[in-house]
Parts: structure tokens; C-alpha cells; sequence
């Protein structure tokens, strides 16, 4: 079991993201053909290509809080003590957690308000609570990547400064491998 946890925790949002990718980009394909050269389309086509777009950005940002390779800005960060920016890379973890956890809270009240008002999309005549939960699942993966990186950067503290800012989230809560 714990192998199966170790190897969801490396490989769970890159396999959803490549999926998803070649879902939307056969989808997309398939539609242009259709139009362009039967003059025919899918009515629900281009909804189900937005909503794994979607779904897409929101696991890509949790991917990217597990790698490190979110956007940040560290040109002052840069110019402070070693001591002063690795408090500051972690406080920016632990702002961006409490973030996700307002997220992950308004987002189960809004799918809550979505499922009770019974809204759907529009060609696809399915929920939309699976759409909005694009959302909850993103913050909430994020969330676990932050966690795991704060943990990284508090076992590794004394680490140099390079290798401290490009700590990232592994397996490393299930052995005693740790990454650099």
C-alpha cells in the first residue's frame, strides 16, 4: 500500500495532465475536421475541451507546486541574508497553504450551491459540480505540495542556499530518500 502511495505522490498529476491533454487535443482535432470538412460538428465538443482545459490548469498548478516551478518573483529576495530567505521561501509556502485551504473551503460551498441549484452544463446536460470540483481537487493537491515542501525545507534547513529554494515535494515521507 504504501508503494502504491509513494508512486501516486510522484506520478498522480503528470498522468491526469497528459491524459487530459490528449483528451482536449483529440477532441479540439476531431472538431475542426468535423466542421471544415463534413460541415458538421459536435454540439458538446468544444464545452468538454474548455472543461479539461480547466481541469488542466488547476492540476497543473498543483504539479507545479510539487516541482518548484511555479512563478515567483525573487528579485529581493535574492538580495537578503541566507537566514532571511529561507524564512522568506517559507513563509511564501505557508501564505500560499493557508490560500489553498480558503480555496478548497469556498470551493466545497460553492459545488455545494451548484449540486442544491442543479446547474448543468449546457450541451453536455451534466453537472456543473464537476466542473467547479476542477477546482477543489487543484487546491487541495496543492495544498498536500506545499505541506510536503515545508516539511522538505524544514528537514533540510541548514542545506545551501540553492539547494534549500529548489527543495521540491517526493517521496520522501515514504523512505528515507530525500531530493535535492
Amino acid at each position: 500500500m504504501l508503494r502504491l502511495v509513494a508512486w501516486l505522490d510522484k506520478n498522480l498529476e503528470p498522468i491526469l495532465l497528459v491524459v487530459f491533454s490528449i483528451a482536449m487535443t483529440a477532441i479540439v482535432f476531431v472538431q475542426v475536421v468535423m466542421r471544415y470538412v463534413f460541415n458538421s460538428a459536435f454540439a458538446w465538443a468544444e464545452e468538454i475541451a474548455r472543461y479539461l482545459f480547466i481541469w488542466i490548469i488547476y492540476l497543473g498548478i498543483s504539479y507545479s507546486c510539487r516541482t518548484r516551478r511555479h512563478v515567483r518573483v525573487m528579485f529581493v529576495v535574492n538580495r537578503m541574508p541566507d537566514s532571511v530567505r529561507r524564512a522568506v521561501i517559507l513563509l511564501g509556502d505557508v501564505l500560499f497553504l493557508v490560500y489553498c485551504f480558503f480555496i478548497v473551503v469556498y470551493g466545497v460551498r460553492l459545488n455545494i450551491n451548484t449540486f442544491n441549484l442543479r446547474q448543468y452544463a449546457m450541451s453536455l446536460r451534466i453537472s456543473l459540480v464537476f466542473v467547479y470540483l476542477s477546482v477543489v481537487v487543484g487546491a487541495f493537491l496543492s495544498a498536500i505540495r506545499l505541506i510536503q515542501n515545508i516539511v522538505n525545507k524544514m528537514r533540510n534547513w541548514s542545506a545551501p542556499i540553492e539547494t534549500f529554494e529548489r527543495l521540491e515535494a517526493g517521496n520522501y515521507l515514504f523512505n528515507d530518500e530525500r531530493d535535492p
